[in-house]
């Protein structure tokens, strides 16, 4: 996956103005294929087991004619000096830029891009045949599944426009911005997802609502790590208004018994405070809806937070993680120093199961999520100011 999903802090909803163009010219007559005149999947000369998987999953959905555009790695290339994220985000983003390259340089009117770890939606054939006549003629980049860090305009009943969106695992690119997406991203600044933002707040970019395409879980070779974005499958939106509202209406409790407390407590604060009120404590009377109780030296991605948090609207409670992975102090060392996962190898990590739950809403009912991500525990710790 080529995105950098780890920013969880608060957002400020956008208001966009839409006017809503005539549909896309004979798009009801016309499939993915007549659509999109070159379609691309991106992978590693190094990992041609993920080309053959993409391969069957291409045919299983009628996907016809995608080249494999062999990308960049990362590791092979030298690094600009001002580079600050992994080698494989540098190789992910030099890909992107080669394949619309050639779409321009070949005179295209479009380019239908995928990375080698997608997933479609059981029923993306018949879907996509239904949302695409939705999508407004004016359209400059088009998303088949994002991450959302701000909440979409809906222009039609599948159809959202965006001005700031993550991922680029599966999405479409049309001519009039060719120009535009080569030299922001040659400039090599920020990370693709980054560069992004910048062409979404001056071109017409949509996405499909609900996502028809998100990743598998697996291990990343941009992010040097394992990846679990479930909620791209449920088409959650984190961000906005609505994921603001709920986090005040939260509390977020961390076990007195932590070693690593300090940290914990300032890394809940930095990503959720102060809408939620996060405090130190075993046991309080409910103040407010929704309560995610931190066990001991528990940390749990920000994402997967906010992911959970929403799951409590459908149900009364949510496992928060299914499994926890121990980290060894070493690892715990790396954490509290970056603040960040990326590059920690879990690969040999000891496992243990999570049965109980810790996110809870109020009034309690019988209806229960059991969460399917996981959950890191910290090893040693300094001294605690708490």
């Amino acid at each position: 996956m080529g995105s950098s999903l780890e920013d969880g802090s608060p957002s400020v909803n956008k208001i966009v103005t839409i006017r809503v163009t005539r549909i896309l010219m004979n798009a009801k007559h016309k499939t993915l294929d007549d659509l999109f005149p070159l379609k691309v999947c991106i992978n590693l000369d190094r990992r041609p087991e993920r080309w053959q998987r993409m391969q069957s999953a291409f045919v299983d959905q009628n996907v016809e004619s995608v080249q494999r555009f062999s990308a960049i790695d990362g590791n092979n290339t030298v690094l600009p000096h001002h580079w600050v994220h992994t080698a494989g985000a540098y190789g992910c983003l030099l890909s992107h830029v080669n394949a619309v390259g050639e779409a321009r340089d070949k005179g295209l009117s479009s380019i239908l891009i995928f990375e080698d770890d997608v997933v479609f939606d059981p029923q993306f054939k018949e879907k996509f045949a239904t949302f695409i006549q939705e999508l407004p003629d004016d359209w400059d980049m088009l998303f088949l599944g994002a991450l959302h860090k701000d909440e979409p305009v809906m222009v039609s009943e599948h159809i959202g426009h965006i001005t700031k969106a993550n991922s680029t695992f599966a999405y479409a690119i049309r001519h009039t911005v060719f120009d535009a997406f080569i030299e922001l991203n040659s400039r090599a600044e920020h990370v693709l997802d980054m560069n992004n933002y910048v062409l979404q707040e001056r071109f017409n970019c949509y996405c499909f609502m609900p996502n028809l395409v998100w990743v598998e879980s697996a291990y990343s070779d941009v992010q040097n790590r394992l990846e679990n974005h479930w909620y791209l499958e449920k088409s959650l939106v984190l961000f906005g208004s609505h994921m603001d509202q709920l986090l005040s209406q939260t509390d977020i409790l961390i076990a007195p018994s932590s070693n690593n407390l300090d940290f914990l407590v300032d890394y809940y604060r930095e990503y959720f405070a102060p809408l939620a009120a996060v405090a130190v404590a075993r046991k309080t009377t409910p103040n407010r809806e929704f309560r995610i109780v931190i066990g001991p030296d528990i940390y749990l991605e920000a994402l997967d937070v906010r992911a959970n948090l929403l799951m409590c609207e459908q149900f009364s409670a949510a496992t928060g993680y299914s499994r926890v992975i121990e980290l060894t102090a070493e690892q715990t060392v790396q954490l509290r120093r970056t603040g960040i996962t990326r590059s920690i190898d879990l690969s040999n990590n000891r496992l243990s199961k999570n049965d109980s739950y810790h996110f809870l809403s109020w009034p309690l009912k019988k209806t229960l999520f059991q969460s399917p991500n996981h959950a890191l525990m910290l090893t040693g710790g300094g001294a605690n100011r708490r």
